[in-house]
């Protein structure tokens, strides 16, 4: 098992500066998908939904057939640039993750700067049932400082894949999903586990997930390519710092680009830094794209799929991808591994 060496603050100091605009730079390279597109290879296939009507704007990725599943576990998705755009570029990653059983939100929706084409069996642009009058709203965010809000009347918002992100659209996922799972009339009565709820997402996104850790509804958390900025204001428009990392109350998982990513020293100073739950951090040589634009995501989506059943669905086989003295990540020689807190 390879361990990072230890990192000096002077260096870390001098990374976490540049690292934002870095990021975003990178970000920004991440258009279209070009490889042809692949089904997904879970037991369950699977489907991104989305209507640009709805509000608050909510893109989903959920298995095909929702009468052969039972119950599915949930996941809020931050997407990389904190980008409104639900998802979008990392779409295969999410259907591959959604077609072994998991019910996928991402604010926001595709947009003129990431067109999705609507397909038979893969995208689906169709209304969803709306919330239904009395229920508890969700708690918005309209995006960055002075973006447009969301219009009334379901009315669609000229560039909203444009505006950023914030972490009340992330808790205002959850409570869309839930709201869904309860309501009369919805497609997702029922069909949700309410009380399995994992937060993750990728860069930028990755901030957005880690700052709502104190909702307790969430039971997990998946960081990609991602860690806290040492300095305030840069990360990207979310406003947090390294003292959120004390509101984890979940086992975390951690994967980043190697020396190659450009949120590489901020993950591994994430970890130095938890020492109140388990923490798994995986280095993979990916660079900062991580493999998530790979046909079914690549690599790393069996990573995120086997933490999810090992957390959130207690499958024991599953968690020997991380657990045991011989796990298997410990084992391949690609992967650099650092654990804490668990064995």
């Amino acid at each position: 098992m390879k361990r990072f060496p230890k990192i000096a603050a002077a260096f870390l100091i001098g990374m976490l500066s540049s690292s934002a605009v870095l990021a975003q730079a990178a970000d920004a390279e991440i258009g279209g998908l070009s490889e042809t597109e692949v089904p997904p290879t879970g037991p369950y296939g699977a489907v991104m939904e989305y209507d640009s009507s709805i509000r608050p704007a909510q893109t989903i990725y959920r298995p095909r057939d929702l009468g052969k599943i039972g119950r599915m576990p949930i996941v809020v998705w931050g997407s990389g640039g904190c980008r409104f755009n639900g998802g979008a570029a990392s779409r295969r990653f999410l259907l591959e993750v959604a077609s072994y059983g998991y019910f996928i939100v991402a604010p926001g929706n595709p947009g003129p700067d990431r067109p999705v084409e609507p397909t038979a069996d893969r995208v689906i642009q169709s209304p969803r049932p709306r919330p239904v009058e009395g229920a508890r709203p969700p708690r918005l965010a309209t995006g960055a400082r002075g973006a447009r809000p969301p219009q009334p009347g379901g009315e669609s918002v000229p560039g909203e894949s444009r505006e950023k992100t914030l972490p009340a659209n992330m808790e205002a996922a959850i409570d869309w999903a839930v709201n869904e799972n309860d309501r009369d009339g919805s497609a997702y009565r029922g069909k949700l586990a309410v009380d399995k709820i994992a937060a993750s997402g990728r860069s930028c996104g990755g901030l957005l997930a880690l700052s709502i850790q104190q909702d307790p509804r969430v039971k997990a958390a998946m960081i990609w390519n991602s860690g806290i900025f040492g300095r305030p204001g840069a990360g990207g428009g979310v406003e947090i710092t390294k003292d959120a990392l004390k509101q984890l109350h979940t086992p975390v998982l951690y994967v980043a680009g190697g020396a190659d990513d450009v949120a590489h020293e901020n993950a591994v100073d994430d970890v130095s830094r938890i020492n109140h739950v388990p923490v798994f951090f995986g280095e993979i040589p990916t660079g900062h794209p991580g493999t998530m634009r790979q046909a079914n995501g690549g690599s790393t989506s069996k990573v995120a799929v086997a933490w999810l059943d090992w957390q959130l669905k207690g499958d024991e086989r599953a968690g020997r991808m991380f657990s045991g003295e011989d796990c298997e990540l410990c084992r391949n020689p690609v992967w650099t591994v650092v654990r804490k807190n668990m064995k």
